[in-house]
């Protein structure tokens, strides 16, 4: 088969979908079929059997026809969009562009349902694009059970297949914790709180600074430790709230250590270094994270917010995550100690986490794709 995937990012663009569609891509050639990116200029092509055009400056009404020449130049079977707004500059244009392949089935994969903004005040069509871009797409694709029940209430008659993500980091366990532990300023003692991901106001990185201080106060030597690059490509929005992140630690008097953009070669190590990882989102906890699976696939216990809804009922409190409420800084510290002092319970539950990333492999993410893939083809007309 040969497949065209769409995105707005790919590396060296930083941003998970850029990682995401680079992963999928490689996984699906190793299944045997043909893959063809078309995304940013600022992308690159890399040695191995993707073949990537990229060369697309802005994501408007101009790039509409070098799409449909695009898949029609490679006779693509399917074409497939890896949608999130931000990594299209908010771009309302791309919700339109089912609309365009009128022999090729376009599937849409709604990395989440956020919607876009268009213009002021612009109220309920920010929320109608996004839905008539699940209608007019051949086959819909979501990630996380939250998704998937918007969608088939709206859409009862929708063809629609729930993919969850994968790791977007390589996942190679690593000898280096005590070189990493000292290079931090860490100690044997010390906990060591990790987290993954870029920095934006729903990922309750104020509230994570504000429980490291807590806890300090408290007597838990903490050490803060933010893997990963600040900002990526795409978002703009969220070098402000780095920079607020960046003032609120200096008014706390807590000194996180921030990795930058790092290697896969390093992200295993740095991984290795800590004792587990919180991820205090706001709107909680969800499938639709890549975060949350690389911490899983590394065997670490998590700290994080309750889902929403029923976005994710394999997991249960104090198995394979340990729950606190949003915006709770005295909670969040409360586990902070609660695991410092028990490592036994550290240890069940980055077992049990290390257990369950084995639904996340990429392999079969692959192979579900191809069988969706394959469906809607059949099924077109």
């Amino acid at each position: 088969m040969k497949i065209g995937l769409i995105t707005g990012e790919y590396p060296p663009m930083e941003g998970g979908i850029a990682d995401y569609t680079q992963i999928l891509g490689r996984e699906l050639v190793a299944l045997g079929h043909e893959v063809f990116v078309l995304t940013h200029a600022d992308a690159a092509t890399y040695p191995d059997d993707i073949h990537v055009t990229a060369e697309i400056r802005s994501w408007n009404e101009a790039f509409f026809g070098r799409i449909t020449r695009w898949a029609a130049e490679h006779g693509l079977d399917v074409v497939n969009l890896q949608f999130q707004t931000a990594a299209y500059r908010m771009s309302g244009l791309i919700h339109f562009l089912p609309s365009l392949f009128r022999k090729i089935p376009f599937i849409t994969t709604f990395h989440d349902l956020r919607v876009p903004y268009l213009f002021p005040k612009a109220g309920r069509l920010r929320t109608w694009v996004v839905y008539e871009m699940a209608r007019r797409s051949a086959g819909v694709i979501v990630t996380n059970h939250g998704d998937e029940k918007i969608l088939r209430d709206r859409f009862p008659a929708l063809r629609l297949a729930r993919i969850p993500l994968g790791a977007t980091v390589p996942v190679a366990k690593s000898n280096r914790r005590e070189e990493i532990r000292l290079h931090i300023g860490a100690t044997r003692d010390t906990l060591v709180v990790a987290h993954f991901g870029f920095v934006n106001a729903v990922k309750g990185v104020d509230t994570l600074f504000r429980a490291a201080k807590t806890a300090l106060d408290n007597g838990v030597p903490v050490q803060l430790l933010m893997l990963g690059g600040r900002t990526g490509s795409s978002d703009t929005t969220n070098l402000a709230y780095v920079q607020e992140m960046d003032e609120l630690a200096r008014s706390l008097y807590i000194h996180p250590y921030w990795t930058g953009f790092l290697s896969d070669a390093d992200i295993g190590a740095y991984f290795a270094a800590a004792d587990l990882v919180a991820l205090p989102f706001k709107d909680g906890v969800s499938l639709r994270r890549t975060s949350l699976q690389a911490a899983l696939s590394y065997g670490c216990p998590i700290v994080t917010t309750p889902p929403q809804d029923t976005d994710l009922p394999e997991f249960e409190d104090g198995k394979h995550l340990l729950y606190v409420p949003v915006d709770d800084k005295f909670a969040l510290a409360s586990a902070f100690h609660r695991l410092w002092k028990d490592p036994a319970l550290r240890q069940k539950l980055g077992a049990n986490a290390e257990a369950a990333a084995q639904q996340f492999r990429w392999d079969a993410i692959a192979r579900q794709m191809v069988e969706f893939y394959g469906t809607v083809k059949t099924t077109f007309t």
